[in-house]
């Protein structure tokens, strides 16, 4: 091993110039988010919505609380419940009763602009995943669900009368007068 007084020395200019570069090169990646985090699936590092949200995490807040969304598998129906607090229930529609769950939910952005919804809880996970990425299109008038667990951009449907009616029609049950 060399000693103190053997090893090279480097005039100060030079010393001065690689730790302002080095910094440099810090500075540029923090500050295109480039600090590492993530979730390892390329959906890049999350950060909550600010308290004051920008107008796309209003729209998409506001419309996951307005009604309940729905995913029809077949027979069953999957409902959503999603409240301003922060909780939200699913709701088993089938064949049989299955008690509701429910669990929390939250809004966070990714460094992409993505919209993540976090699920946590008992109801979290079922078809919904943990984490899933949603988009609401107006238009439409439907929430997309697209990320890691799913296959493409997957439609929920809002749960209201004539979604109710055409569900029941497709199970063979007689239509009723009043929503559930």
């Amino acid at each position: 091993m060399a000693s103190d007084q053997q090893r090279l020395r480097l005039p100060a200019s030079v010393s001065f110039a690689v730790v302002a570069w080095a910094s440099a090169i810090v500075c540029a990646m923090l500050a295109h988010g480039c600090s590492g985090g993530g979730d390892g699936k390329g959906n890049g590092r999350r950060q909550e919505s600010p308290p004051a949200q920008t107008n796309e995490a209003t729209v998409l807040t506001r419309a996951l609380i307005k009604d309940n969304w729905a995913k029809i598998l077949g027979h069953d129906a999957l409902i959503y419940d999603f409240a301003e607090d922060g909780t939200f229930t699913r709701i088993h529609k089938s064949d049989f009763n299955a008690p509701p769950k429910s669990g929390t939910w939250k809004l966070l952005q990714d460094d992409h602009g993505r919209w993540h919804l976090l699920l946590s809880g008992q109801g979290a996970g079922d078809w919904l995943g943990e984490d899933s990425i949603v988009e609401y299109d107006a238009k439409a008038d439907k929430l997309m669900v697209s990320g890691g667990n799913y296959v493409g951009r997957i439609p929920l449907v809002r749960w209201d009368a004539s979604t109710q009616e055409r569900w029941k029609a497709q199970r063979g049950q007689p239509k009723t007068s009043a929503p559930e």
